[in-house]
Formats: structure tokens, C-alpha cells, sequence
């Protein structure tokens, strides 16, 4: 079974996508707004041979669109600046919106990188938009610009066998050290099952895989752990994996007043958890005999997971009243 897990700009524990990017909105007087996402994409430096510093362009991505009402074909006005270190390099922006690339004017730097450069490297860390149109004075917007350590897109875990294969990617990433998979019996206590060397620095996408040979037993959970090379440590969200068959069984009695029901005598020896509608696993004890006791719970609506020893694993809708 395959869980796949798309980074979104909502969620979540390790750096999202759209948090690393600059992005602004202009209201107008007349009932539009003009939408902008603009950061820095990469640097093209003049030669790959520079003992003594070298002339570059940065390439600028751009995702600008109109929304609401009146909108306009075009703008009068829509150009930028990237700050990159002390200086302020000029970019136009096509007027009618849109989504693509285009590059700066030329810029000089001191460094001597110009064979491994990223817009990271070079301090770009800002971004301004000057813009003017129907409804909208001349004015310069600040985009501000936050270069983040790693921009995850996706991370999935599948089963292969009795093995468990995981597999992420990154947009970029900076000065990242290294990436743990760490994987979890209850979604809690996580421990670290394989540890994969990160690119460091990079403005391309990267592609990550690891094999966790010996997964727990029936649904654990798997999560990245993501250090830099200074320590910093973030985090992934969580993915679930089931191994094993999964079949559904049915307590009795449901509804339980006092947490007791009958499970079926095959599963005696395995182990029982109860999980609320959050998720979180609230009871958890070995099957003794076929009369099991949830303990005292809230009243509510739990789901009750069987693992047997043969891997085989059975859920349940369980109501507590």
C-alpha cells in the first residue's frame, strides 16, 4: 500500500514550498487585485572561471495573476528589484501578468563560485515590485523574500514485500546536511530507521529514496527528520504504512458502555489499539484472552486496531456511550 504525501503551503512542520517565496498583493481602487509571486530561480554568471570574481544575471520565476472584478489586459507599470548582498539589480515584469522566467540586469561580485553560484550564495534575499495601473497609484511593493533551508514537495512510503520504501523530493535546499527517516508504532515515539546524505546547496529539484528492511508490524507511522549543517534540526509531517493484510472485524458488543468487548480468539497473543478521531492512539495492550478492556474512555466514536502475530491486522468503528 502506498501513501503519497504532496507538501502543501497550509501545513506544515518542515519548510512549505511557498513560505520560501516572495509573495504580494496590490488591491486597486476599481475591484481587482494584481496577485504576485516573484523570487530568485537561479544565477547565470558570465564565465565558470573567476580567481578573481565575475559578472552574473539572476533569472527571476514569476507567477503574477488578476483577480476579482473590472480587471485590466494589462498594467502600465510592473518591474522589480532583487536585493543580492549590498546590491539592487533591476528586472521588468511583463505588464499583462502571466507565469515564467526573466532574467536581470548584470551584476558583479568578489566571490570566486561561479561554478557552483546560487542566489543563496549571492545574499539575494529581497524582493520589490514597482507597479502601476487602473486603479492603482504608482507605488513600490515589498515581496519580502526568505531563502528557507529545504523546500520539500513530497515524501511517500510504500510497501515492497515485507520492506518499506520511502521516497521524497526537495525544490531547493541550503546547507542541508543530512535526512533521517525516522518511523513510529503510535505517531509519538519515533526512532530513526535509515539516513540518507543531503545535496548541501541546491536551486534544482532532488530526488531521495531509503529502505526500511525490518518496518514494524502491522500500521506504523514514517516521518523525515531534516538536519542543516549548522544543527538545525525540522521535521516532515507524519505518513502512515500498513503492513500486512488488513480485514475488518466487528467488537461486541458496539456500542460499549464500559470500553469491554469480544475479539476473535485468533488474535489472542497480537495486540490491540484504541485511536480517536484525531488520530492519536489512546490505549494500546497486548491481547490475553478474547474479553478485551479499552479501559475508560470519553464518550465518542474510536476506530480499534487488531495486530496479530502473523502481520495480519483488522480494524474496527468502535462506540464508546
Amino acid at each position: 500500500m502506498k501513501h503519497f504525501l504532496k507538501i502543501a503551503c497550509a501545513a506544515l512542520s518542515m519548510v512549505p514550498a511557498c513560505a520560501a517565496r516572495a509573495q504580494c498583493t496590490v488591491a486597486s481602487s476599481s475591484g481587482y487585485s494584481v496577485n504576485m509571486r516573484v523570487y530568485p530561480e537561479a544565477v547565470e554568471p558570465s564565465t565558470d572561471d573567476c580567481p578573481w570574481g565575475y559578472n552574473y544575471r539572476v533569472r527571476m520565476r514569476y507567477d503574477i495573476a488578476f483577480s476579482g472584478s473590472n480587471a485590466p489586459a494589462s498594467l502600465w507599470t510592473l518591474q522589480g528589484r532583487v536585493a543580492c548582498g549590498g546590491a539592487g539589480i533591476y528586472f521588468d515584469l511583463p505588464n499583462e501578468g502571466g507565469s515564467g522566467t526573466v532574467v536581470t540586469s548584470n551584476s558583479w561580485t568578489a566571490m570566486t563560485n561561479c561554478a557552483t553560484v546560487t542566489p543563496n550564495d549571492l545574499g539575494c534575499f529581497a524582493v520589490e515590485v514597482d507597479i502601476n495601473g487602473p486603479g492603482i497609484p504608482a507605488q513600490t511593493v515589498p515581496c519580502g523574500f526568505s531563502p528557507l533551508p529545504v523546500e520539500l514537495i513530497a515524501f511517500s512510503a510504500e510497501t515492497d514485500g515485507m520492506q518499506v520504501r520511502l521516497e521524497w523530493a526537495t525544490a531547493s535546499e541550503r546547507n542541508s546536511g543530512h535526512f533521517a527517516v525516522e518511523r513510529s508504532p503510535d505517531a509519538q515515539a519515533f526512532e530513526e530507521a535509515a539516513r540518507v546524505a543531503a545535496a548541501g546547496s541546491s536551486q534544482s529539484m532532488m530526488h531521495y529514496a531509503a529502505v526500511d528492511e525490518r518496518p514494524l508490524p502491522g500500521v506504523s507511522y514514517y516521518r523525515l527528520r531534516q538536519t542543516d549543517l549548522d544543527g538545525t534540526v525540522q521535521f516532515s509531517q507524519v505518513v502512515p504504512v500498513r503492513l500486512g493484510r488488513d480485514e475488518g472485524w466487528a467488537p461486541v458488543p458496539n456500542p460499549s458502555t464500559d470500553g469491554r468487548f469480544r475479539v476473535p480468539a485468533d488474535a489472542v497473543g497480537g495486540s490491540l489499539e484504541v485511536i480517536a478521531a484525531s488520530g492519536m492512539v489512546v490505549s494500546r495492550a497486548p491481547v490475553l484472552h478474547t474479553d478485551a478492556d479499552a479501559g475508560p474512555l470519553p464518550t465518542g466514536v474510536y476506530q480499534v486496531r487488531l495486530s496479530s502475530l502473523d502481520g495480519l491486522v483488522r480494524t474496527a468503528r468502535l462506540v464508546i456511550q
